[in-house]
């Protein structure tokens, strides 16, 4: 079962994940976010023991399209 394992003071971003640890997902109420903000909610599933390596961020937009950072969906890593 899915749960929900942090929210923000202000409701902007959520993280959910599974118990097993396999699978996370980082919410936010914007299309858009700042590669810190990012990046420090990759910190705290890291910090609950999820393996951060196995994230990818997903274009929201078409200008995030092939941006550095962002994988398009059915996008391999090498």
């Amino acid at each position: 079962m899915q749960m929900t394992l942090w929210v923000d003071p202000d409701y902007r971003y959520t993280i959910f994940g599974y118990p097993n640890k396999k699978l996370g997902w980082i919410f936010s109420r914007e299309a858009t976010m700042s590669d810190e903000t990012y990046r420090s909610m990759l910190a705290r599933l890291d910090a609950m023991g999820y393996d951060t390596t196995r994230f990818r961020r997903v274009p929201q937009s078409p200008k995030q399209l092939g941006q550095a950072g962002f994988q398009t969906p059915g996008q391999r890593d090498d």
